[in-house]
């Protein structure tokens, strides 16, 4: 639908005339009596509009209006005017209720307007980030919780995708807000309108509000793994999925379970892209848009102090009229009087006893260097020693062995089933219980994606890595039935 297929063409012609004004204050106090009733009765509306706005009704220009005769005699008739060009914009519509009473109604279009503008004037924040917790808290609880029914589960997965949407538009808006501050900074050409943006506007609506927040309470990296990981554990359980595309078709009216499926499977891979790009995408540009704009106030405050002659000039001024004041001086006390006005000043002294301080330093003494200590030579490995330093170096288990072993066992691919692992004798087999065991460290170049099953297409069996209840065999050999993949940081 086009815009102006939902809302009248002159919706908007009142607050283009030269009333603007008035208008614009007669939708706020609309939408402060809405905070408080249901149904507001239009006299009742009429008087509210009369008390609020007595002195813009007094004031109104009707030159492009047309009043009657009875909405201009007083301030009374001028409210009920004003009530009468809003229905007629089609801000208000009227119904009729018992007793023929008329009651004001808001369409909906006007609602969502009145309210933005009432924001807009209160100048009230956006809120807070706490969509990136309420993503973590419902999807751990609906993954690791039992006795959720499917569409439960469906719901927590729709909300974490709407909070994630949410989320990108806030940090879009953030950046931009930022972007405006730059822009204003650039017009301010005095240093205490340049400090009161800083520290009173920027500082607390920026800084406070939003980017400590991301950085300590609302931590993207903080939650962004345990996030994925409860994604993935419905990616890798095809029964859940299935339950969950029939609870779709059954609550919003799908036309199979394949739409479904997809549906519910571009969610998941929507929310996990998301997490993995915010911190590229959005929280660098934003921290880079701080930087720029703290850079650029500092330089303009410097350039400003040292263009503004006159409040170097002062200040020296003043500091030296101030440290040639002398104690019992009549015109050094009217001097410290006459700033006391503008500055609050405080006398500070010292203890001295004979133009001395009281405070003594120590006695500085040259150190004397003693003789130098010959250091022995290292006696010779034994061969005990040796062996032992051999073995060591050696060691066939160790983790940079068992990553190397990795390394040729993944070859060019980069996904490897521990099935196609080599096992030819023992030492292989521990090799493979290692590799499982360092897939979560920090320097491992792979992790474990899912079952060797699920990866070849095999239905998901519901088992994690942690917790394997299949097993696989090779030879006389029977290890955990998991997939290893390459981590993309790896390469």
């Amino acid at each position: 639908m086009r815009f102006f297929e939902i809302i009248p063409s002159d919706l908007f012609s009142l607050l283009a005339s030269p009333n603007r004004a008035v208008y614009s204050d007669a939708l706020l106090v609309l939408n402060s009596a809405f905070q408080s009733a249901l149904k507001i009765p239009r006299e009742s509306y009429t008087h509210m509009l009369r008390d609020s706005l007595e002195e813009q009704l007094s004031a109104m220009d009707f030159a492009d209006e047309e009043p009657t005769p009875e909405e201009l005699c007083d301030t009374q008739g001028r409210a009920r005017f004003l009530v009468r060009r809003l229905k007629e914009k089609g801000w208000i519509d009227f119904e009729r209720g018992e007793e023929f009473k008329e009651y004001i109604t808001v369409p909906d279009y006007a609602i969502r307007l009145i309210e933005l503008f009432a924001d807009l004037v209160a100048d009230k924040p956006l809120r807070g980030f706490s969509y990136v917790y309420d993503t973590y808290s419902s999807l751990k609880s609906a993954s690791t919780g039992k006795g959720l029914s499917a569409s439960d589960t469906l719901g927590v997965l729709y909300g974490a995708a709407e909070k994630t949407e949410q989320l990108i538009h806030l940090l879009k808006s953030v950046y931009h807000n930022i972007n405006n501050y730059c822009n204003r900074q650039t017009d301010c050409d005095h240093i205490n309108d340049i400090l009161k943006m800083h520290y009173d506007d920027f500082a607390q609506r920026i800084i406070e509000m939003y980017v400590k927040p991301l950085k300590v309470r609302e931590s993207v990296p903080k939650y962004r793994v345990s996030i994925e990981n409860a994604l993935d554990s419905w990616i890798d359980n095809a029964e859940v999925l299935e339950q969950m595309a029939e609870a779709a078709v059954a609550e919003y009216g799908f036309e199979s379970t394949e739409s479904a499926h997809a549906d519910i499977l571009r969610k998941i891979y929507f929310i996990k892209e998301s997490y993995e790009n915010l911190g590229s995408e959005y929280l660098d540009e934003i921290d880079k848009k701080v930087a720029k704009y703290t850079r650029a106030t500092t330089q303009k405050l410097e350039n400003l102090t040292n263009k503004d002659g006159t409040t170097s000039g002062h200040l020296s001024y003043l500091m030296m009229r101030l440290a040639s004041c002398k104690e019992r001086d009549p015109a050094s006390a009217q001097t410290l009087d006459s700033l006391q006005d503008a500055f609050q000043l405080q006398e500070q002294a010292y203890v001295a006893q004979g133009g001395r301080s009281l405070y003594t330093s120590p006695a500085l003494r040259e150190r004397s260097k003693g003789d130098l200590v010959a250091l022995e030579a290292p006696a010779p490995l034994t061969a005990e020693q040796r062996t032992h330093a051999e073995a060591v170096l050696n060691n066939p288990f160790s983790k940079q062995e068992v990553y190397r072993r990795m390394r040729d066992a993944f070859g060019a691919r980069r996904v490897l089933p521990i099935a196609d692992m080599p096992f030819a004798d023992d030492d292989d087999y521990v090799v493979a219980l290692l590799a499982i065991m360092h897939a979560d460290s920090r320097d491992s170049f792979y992790r474990i994606k899912s079952s060797a099953g699920a990866a070849e297409g095999a239905p998901a069996c519901g088992k994690t890595p942690e917790r394997p209840n299949d097993f696989v065999k090779s030879g006389c050999y029977s290890l955990p039935d998991v997939c290893f993949e390459v981590r993309k940081e790896a390469g």
